[in-house]
């Protein structure tokens, strides 16, 4: 079972182990929590039954009427079950205020995956509105 957390509360980098798959220097889970603690906003995606985090998808924003989603990433032994779609709904949610969110994680298969996995064009309005990106 997984529970959704946006706080960092009692996070600790030995619950952060795994990500940046594929990256040929990845940021170790210290460095992780770092990212996520610089986040203007974060949405966990935490195994219930072991602690350990299973994904996350962070944004960096101006408060104003721009976001952008930089980091998206589940492991691999929780892929396929929706996490990452569900991670993206929540961030959405917390985002709903905002004119324009740029979805382009940096962590492959990278900016497409919120078009084709969530129906979401690489820079849209939660209002439902595409935007040009430029």
């Amino acid at each position: 079972m997984i529970d959704w957390r946006d706080s960092l509360d009692g996070f600790t980098p030995d619950r952060l182990t795994g990500f940046f798959v594929g990256w040929p220097n990845p940021p170790d889970p210290e460095t992780h929590l770092r990212i996520l603690r610089h986040s203007d906003a974060v949405v966990l995606a935490v195994d219930e039954a072991t602690g350990q985090v299973a994904g996350f998808i962070t944004a960096i924003t101006d408060h104003v009427i721009t976001a952008y989603i930089p980091h998206l990433e589940v492991l691999p032994d929780y892929q396929d079950q929706g996490i990452g779609r569900e991670l993206v709904v929540r961030m959405v949610a917390r985002l709903r205020d905002l004119y324009a969110i740029d979805c382009s994680p940096s962590s492959p298969p990278r900016g497409d995956w919120c078009s084709r996995r969530c129906s979401l064009s690489p820079s849209w309005r939660p209002t439902g509105g595409s935007t040009s990106v430029g």
